[in-house]
């Protein structure tokens, strides 16, 4: 199972939630007309939800859920000396990262 997905699972579980919607796994794939009829119906299935998440932060699904499983997430903004001035980074808006992600560029 690719890590985005397990690390889902572990969300959903951590939650208390009994179901767990995956688009890959609950769309067959290579049935073209069940495809298309699931993807129309995707607003219904997204606005039920109790909890929709988005893995933005990878371009694949073994990615994961940054902060979830194994990886870390890049929360703090690296700080740096120059002279006098202290140089800070500025981390992206979640709506930045969303806009730049593979996810965003999909369907």
């Amino acid at each position: 199972m690719p890590a985005t997905i397990d690390d889902a699972i572990s969300v959903r579980q951590k939650l208390g939630e009994r179901h767990l919607w995956v688009d890959d796994l609950c769309i067959i794939q290579d049935d073209v007309e069940n495809k298309a009829d699931e993807i129309s119906m995707m607003d219904l299935t997204y606005s039920s939800a109790f909890l929709n998440v988005v893995a933005a932060a990878g371009d694949h699904a073994d990615f994961g859920l940054a902060g979830v499983s194994r990886l870390e997430r890049s929360t703090t903004p690296k700080k740096a000396k120059l002279r006098d001035c202290e140089i800070v980074q500025v981390l992206p808006s979640l709506s930045q990262a969303v806009d730049s992600s593979a996810w965003n560029a999909r369907g």
